[in-house]
């Protein structure tokens, strides 16, 4: 369970992103996931808070629904109403509909502030295997770095490895040379 805490907080704080941007579904669906991960009084606190805001803006669409339904032009008789209402009454119930279902729109920003955090965990997971000696490891995870977020540092150290892997030469015996040459 304490290896779960990094991640924990990592879905924290994207709740928390999706909290500024007003979609609750998926900030109380990754402050879920952060509880079940590590429990923490923070994470309670988060989902007491969220549960409380969905509470609220449940209600506020509800009022705003019934409204909307005491606003229409029925006029009382079970009589086969004009296709506008008809028309009016379906376009609600498909907007009420939109508004419950979760939204899994994700901002290209979210993603780059996501993206920034685990590309400096890919370049600090190439400067150990670099310490090692292990370049095709480091070099495999410079690229992961520059693929998930372009940081200068990554070019820097691509160049050292690319730099170092060119001045190694393996030797080989003859016979090895000649199968390479081939």
């Amino acid at each position: 369970m304490e290896s779960n805490r990094d991640e924990a907080s990592r879905c924290i704080e994207i709740a928390r992103l999706y909290i500024k941007k007003k979609d609750l579904d998926n900030a109380w669906k990754f402050s879920v996931k952060a509880n079940k991960m590590y429990p923490s009084s923070e994470t309670k606190r988060l989902i007491s808070k969220l549960k409380s805001s969905m509470k609220d803006s449940n209600q506020q669409s509800m009022n705003q629904n019934q409204s909307d339904h005491s606003d229409s032009s029925y006029n009382g008789d079970d009589s086969n109403s004009s296709s506008s209402t008809d028309y009016k009454t379906k376009k609600q119930k498909k907007r009420s509909r939109r508004s419950r279902r979760p939204s899994t729109v994700y901002s290209h920003k979210m993603f780059k502030e996501i993206n920034k955090d685990e590309s400096f965990k890919c370049l600090e997971r190439a400067e150990q295997f670099l310490k090692t000696k292990q370049f095709d490891l480091a070099e495999k995870f410079v690229l992961k770095s520059k693929k998930l977020y372009p940081i200068p540092r990554a070019d820097e150290l691509l160049q050292e490895i690319q730099e170092i892997k060119g001045s190694i030469h393996p030797e080989y015996t003859e016979e090895q040379a000649n199968i390479v040459e081939k």
